[in-house]
Parts: structure tokens; sequence; C-alpha cells
């Protein structure tokens, strides 16, 4: 059986506190380890805040704790945390996910998202619950601002850089990738750089108190990129307590040698699993034809119209 969480439950969360996995690397590198799982205190404010927090019990014993997260209106929910990571009984797992699929469903989500390292028991179990991998991808840690010399030539992203961030986008991400992720290009935060009015890269970025968190977004024809992302990482101003954490995914490895050039460390490296929550079919409208020598011919199909059914097909 699979509820939501409730505030006698942390007793649980605790003694799992050093056996979970986490899942959404961009949140627990910005916030903290100890602040994701802590938000499952927020469970009756789930459909407010868009966490929802599962526990599977059996016999009144917790077995497995689950949590999501949803911003409203987006298609993409994302998997934060699963605990305990190994012993997991897979109808416990099973059962668990099926519970947050159904709540994310509920806020029409279309895709969860699951980051997870390949040597953990929670990868083989997402693997068995449906979820496939679609990128790969390797966090870099960054604590001290590269040497550079000159004037940076990035400058803060605005609005009117959708359109060409747009063109970016779609120039460096593979199309599979595009049909799971989606962007407000109108409304992303971080830097761009141009040259000849064309845009060469951009990179994405989120800001919290234990870290800052880059996603880089780089043309292949940039030149002296070394230089170019010595001067990104100058701008953002890494330390100790606040490093930079720069994801680059495997369509964009190029960028390892200039990292390793700089000294940087590896934090992780991971699958990016996903789970559709809805699949598009085509079913036939049907409406008469108009008639024709006075008469009027039986109900023929003239087009077709899309529906959002759930993966079991209904």
């Amino acid at each position: 059986m699979v509820r939501p969480f409730e505030l006698p439950d942390l007793m649980t969360l605790h003694k799992y506190r050093k056996q979970g996995v986490y899942l959404d690397s961009q949140t627990v590198l910005t916030l903290g380890r100890i602040i994701v799982p802590m938000r499952a205190v927020f469970s009756p404010l789930s459909e407010a805040v868009g966490v929802f927090t599962g526990v599977e019990e059996r016999h009144g014993l917790a077995r497995v704790i689950g949590q999501a997260s949803h911003a409203l209106g987006a298609a993409t929910a994302r998997m934060t945390f699963m605990t305990p990571d190994k012993r997991v009984d897979p109808d416990s797992a099973a059962a668990l996910v099926e519970y947050l699929l159904k709540r994310l469903g509920e806020r029409e989500a279309q895709t969860l998202i699951a980051e997870v390292d390949e040597n953990t028991a929670t990868f083989e179990t997402l693997r068995r619950l449906n979820f496939s991998i679609y990128a790969r991808q390797r966090i870099w840690r960054i604590s001290s601002p590269a040497r550079f010399q000159g004037t940076p030539e990035w400058r803060a992203f605005l609005s009117v850089d959708g359109i060409n961030a747009r063109k970016l986008h779609f120039a460096t991400v593979p199309s599979l990738v595009q049909q799971i992720e989606s962007y407000d290009f109108a409304d992303l935060r971080g830097w761009v750089l141009y040259r000849d009015d064309e845009m060469l890269g951009y990179a994405e970025v989120t800001e919290g108190p234990r870290g800052i968190w880059v996603q880089p977004f780089i043309h292949p024809e940039m030149e002296d990129v070394h230089r170019h992302l010595a001067s990104l990482i100058g701008l953002l101003r890494p330390r100790a307590r606040r490093p930079v954490y720069l994801c680059v995914r495997s369509y964009q490895a190029g960028l390892t040698n200039f990292l390793e050039a700089m000294q940087a460390d590896t934090a992780a490296t991971q699958a990016v699993m996903a789970r559709r929550l809805t699949a598009l079919v085509q079913k036939a409208e049907l409406s008469p034809l108009r008639a024709m020598n006075g008469t009027t011919e039986v109900t023929t199909p003239t087009h077709s119209s899309q529906l959002s059914v759930d993966n079991n097909g209904r």
C-alpha cells in the first residue's frame, strides 16, 4: 500500500538518510542534500507546492520512500529521491512509482525524469519500471575561478534572446532530447555569447545557497572555447562553499577536454532517464459527407484528431 508522507514518517526518513539516492542533481546541488528530502513535510500542501512524497508500507512498516516534483503547467516532472537504495523489493518500488505517476498525471505532467548513477540499485529498479535512458551527463565541480585574461564576451540573457536561443538549442541538442525536455526560451536565466549577431553559446544558470548549476549549450563553430568557458566561470565567482557545477551532456562531450585542462573535479556521472506518462495516438473523427444527388452518404472518417492516453492504453 502506498500513502502520502506523514509527519511520523520523519523517523523513518531519518533512519534511511544515508541510504537514499538523489535523482535531481540541479536541486540537490543548489539547495543541499538535507533540504530535498525534508520537503516531504509539506505533503499536506503538495498540490500547491508541486512536491509529492509517497510511502510504501506493509504491515504498518515503511519500506520505500520516494519523492517527485512538478511545476504547474510544465510538461516534465522530476524524481528527486528514493530511499533506501539497496534491498528494495521490486513490487514496493513499482507501487511507489505508480503512485507518483498518478499524482503527477493529475497535474497534466507528460514525462517523469530521473538522473541516476548506473552503479546504484535504483538504476536497475527504474529500468525494470520502464524508464529509458535518453542521455548521459557528467557533472563537473569548480570551486575557484579559472584563469582568464581579457574582457568577458558573455552578457546576461534577455527576453529578446529567446529566438536565437531556440535556434542554438535545435542545432546542438538531439531531437530525442528535445521531445522529452521542454524549455521556455523567453524566460531563461543565464548568460549568452554572440559573434557577428549569431548566438554561439548560452548557459542556463540556477543559483542556490549551496551551489551554482550551469547547463551550457555551445555551438560547434565557437572558437577559443577554453577562454570563453574560463570567462563564464569567472563571472559566476565560484568558491569552496558555493562551487559551480557545470553539467555536460553526452552530446556536448567536446567540452570535457577543456574542463580537464581547467583541473575541474568530476562530481558525478549519470544516466538521464525518462518515463512517459502519456502518449499520442490517432483516432478517426467521424462526420457525415454533404448530400450528393439528394441523398446523404454514410458517416465516413474525414480526418484524425489526437488523444492523450496513459501507458496502459486507457
